[in-house]
């Protein structure tokens, strides 16, 4: 066990070193759980590296007046949520389409959707979370390795100022990402 003991300057550096990193209070008291910290201590002494988790983002609340504007809601939440983060790696595109079919309307589609019960589904959350991510790192990957251009988010049903119901997607096919309620 370490006889160390803080100074006032070193409190100081700490936390200006967490406000530099987006830490909270909740992050540090997990950090300070079990041996999180001496993990840590190796790699700042250069025996040990961090490994990112790839394509790995944090869900990020979604306020549909706040995203769309006024008069905007959500409606509905509809199937399996991925917990915290969305991993990016697990994602499954099902068009729900039946045998032979080459389209679908939105409500059927979300019968069929609410019947697969086992399914995740992306959500509003999920959608800002890659919306807001600088880049678009994860959207683009998406793209390169799966070939991925169009991604819905059945997970959060809207319901517009016109009283219609709308679902949140991301189309890349012509270069970059939309979105369209």
């Amino acid at each position: 066990m370490s006889d160390l003991m803080l100074d006032v300057d070193q409190a100081r550096e700490l936390k200006a070193a967490f406000r530099r990193g987006d830490w909270t209070n909740a992050l540090i008291k997990r950090a300070c759980e079990g041996d999180s910290l001496a993990q840590f201590k190796l790699v700042v002494e250069g025996s040990a590296e961090i490994v990112h988790k790839p394509h790995i983002l944090k869900r990020q609340p979604f306020d549909p007046e706040q995203f769309l504007g006024k008069g905007w809601k959500i409606d509905e939440q509809v199937g399996n949520r991925t917990g915290d983060n969305l991993d990016a790696g697990k994602i499954v595109t099902n068009d729900y389409l039946r045998e032979r079919a080459s389209s679908i309307n939105g409500e059927d589609r979300l019968k069929r959707i609410k019947a697969a019960t086992e399914d995740i589904q992306l959500d509003a959350s999920d959608f800002l979370a890659l919306w807001k991510e600088k880049d678009h790192v994860t959207l683009k990957w998406l793209y390169d390795t799966r070939g991925i251009t169009w991604l819905s988010f059945w997970g959060t049903i809207l319901r517009g100022p016109d009283g219609l119901r709308h679902v949140l997607y991301l189309d890349r096919r012509g270069g970059g990402c939309r979105l369209a309620p």
